[in-house]
């Protein structure tokens, strides 16, 4: 099937004229009788009859029209639809992210994002970092913030954020240590951190092992907020990362442990497929974001 021949028949029956419709398309009018002989010999049928003035459609033709004309409109609603999604008129940004990245940097991002585009569609997940790469895999979201390290070839990595895994306690708990606290003495500690399904806790694990250390927590949460929450009533020392809990340090609430040697900082990253391309959707909030991956990018080397 020869679609062009199909809008040629359309733009014809439209206007009425070979001359006209040839004008409509930037073609000659010898190029518009050829395809409509063309499509009559196709067809097996007349779908013009030649007027002195003009041409008049027949039977066959009007009963072609009526399909032609539907087939039309519709291929021009899809173009108008991607006109729209190229142009950020209309579309769906879906991502995912940890309950504490979704508050503490997602959430600014989506703020400014849906003022520069208000008509985009909001789809937003939180999970795991493991179940993040499970979803950009399935297609079920094109974007995730993450904790590094992660290792997957399907995948792209941006890192956005740099952040440091750190204990801290209540000023009453803390003045119980006196100077530097070694990694050993943490082992001594009422500890309080994320249950290990997360990354950050599987990356603070692997540290301590490195030292040839094991940690065992007293308590495990699901959510940094409540590490922080654990930690300022005086229930023990929490692990968490220092760029989310700079209000409970700043104003004194929470105090911060001289690890020595510190556990060496990490980030965060902003990923999707390495497979698909972009939506228009997606590649404006990557821009968007672009220098804040910038920066990212600078201190990581």
């Amino acid at each position: 099937m020869n679609l062009e021949r199909y809008r040629i028949f359309y733009e014809v029956a439209c206007r009425g004229s070979f001359s006209a419709a040839a004008q409509a398309l930037f073609v000659t009018q010898s190029a518009v009788s050829q395809s409509m002989s063309l499509l009559e010999d196709e067809l097996g049928a007349a779908l013009f009859a030649r007027l002195p003035r003009g041409v008049a459609l027949t039977a066959e033709g009007r009963a072609l029209l009526s399909h032609v004309k539907q087939a039309m409109e519709a291929l021009e609603a899809g173009q108008r639809q991607v006109e729209k999604l190229r142009s950020l008129e209309e579309g769906l940004l879906s991502l995912a992210a940890s309950d504490t990245v979704a508050e503490k940097l997602l959430l600014p991002c989506l703020d400014r994002f849906h003022a520069t585009y208000p008509h985009i569609r909001l789809r937003v997940m939180n999970k795991t970092s493991p179940d993040i790469l499970t979803l950009l895999h399935s297609g079920e979201v094109e974007l995730g913030f993450v904790n590094l390290p992660l290792l997957d070839r399907d995948v792209t990595f941006l890192p956005c954020l740099e952040v440091h895994d750190v204990f801290v306690a209540s000023p009453e708990v803390a003045a119980e240590f006196h100077g530097a606290v070694t990694p050993e003495g943490l082992q001594r500690c009422r500890l309080i951190m994320l249950e290990n399904l997360s990354n950050s806790r599987h990356y603070v694990d692997a540290w301590f092992a490195r030292q040839g250390l094991s940690l065992a927590p007293e308590t495990e949460l699901g959510a940094h907020a409540l590490l922080l929450d654990f930690a300022r009533v005086g229930l023990g020392v929490s692990c968490v990362i220092r760029e989310f809990a700079q209000k409970e340090l700043q104003e004194g609430s929470l105090v911060e442990l001289a690890l020595e040697p510190p556990i060496p900082h990490r980030h965060l990253a902003l990923c999707h497929s390495a497979r698909a391309s972009l939506s228009p959707a997606a590649s404006a909030f990557v821009s968007m974001l672009s220098p804040l991956l910038e920066t990212a990018a600078e201190v990581s080397r």
